[in-house]
């Protein structure tokens, strides 16, 4: 039977003689890292926040209302992912409707998941973040998410809650996509795990251990 001895002093042994190896395949995974997030297009991203306000009620305890604005929350957050509340999003936006192609449901779902994120933070708010390569359409796609959702919010919480924007839609400063740190930072790690690995499976002298025929160390004794 072969024993290969992976513990954790055999790994730093291994890693602090190949530490040049280990540096060379990390950098060049960084480079790759580089090279893929120059290549990608660009994205802006555009913020933007909603609270749901419990409506005052002496019947209701604290406790009873923080759990009912959260459910609230998560009901509009899968709302804003339904088919019905898509075609609301873009209705009379052309310049909308050309990102997502209509023709083909899944992808764009997929495709409205990916550039529209809508969750939450916790206490009642909400958090509405658009991606697209225009900085103004990634800023219409944010104002009418806003604009159907609350308007939507209110016809399904009425007088038991209030939908209010704390904060209008506003511009990252820099390209929200790609993140470049958090490629590189992902590069470094894949690029250092995999030399890791190498530098383990290259030249790996196992060790063997004899059995017998029914699969039992030959140096293992018995008592009886």
């Amino acid at each position: 039977m072969i024993m290969i001895d992976y513990s954790t002093r055999t790994i730093l042994q291994r890693i602090q003689d190949s530490f040049g190896t280990v540096i060379v395949i990390t950098l060049a995974f960084v480079l790759l890292g580089v090279a893929v997030t120059l290549i990608l297009p660009k994205q802006y991203r555009v913020e933007s926040r909603l609270v749901v306000i419990q409506a005052a009620s002496t019947e209701v305890d604290s406790y009873t209302a923080q759990r009912s604005v959260e459910s609230q929350v998560a009901l509009m957050i899968d709302l804003a992912y339904t088919d019905n509340f898509f075609n609301r999003v873009v209705e009379g936006q052309e310049s909308i409707q050309d990102r997502f192609p209509i023709e083909d449901v899944r992808q764009r779902r997929r495709l409205y998941r990916r550039n529209v994120i809508v969750d939450s933070s916790g206490r009642g708010f909400i958090n509405i973040i658009t991606y697209d390569e225009s900085a103004d359409i990634a800023e219409t796609m944010n104002r009418s998410v806003i604009d159907q959702l609350t308007a939507q919010a209110n016809d399904i919480l009425r007088d038991t809650a209030n939908i209010t924007v704390v904060n209008d839609p506003s511009l990252y400063d820099g390209i929200g996509r790609p993140n470049i740190l958090l490629n590189l930072l992902g590069s470094a790690i894949i690029g250092f795990a995999v030399s890791v690995l190498y530098i383990l499976t290259k030249n790996q002298k196992p060790t063997y251990e004899s059995v017998d025929d029914f699969g039992v160390p030959s140096d293992t004794h018995y008592e009886f």
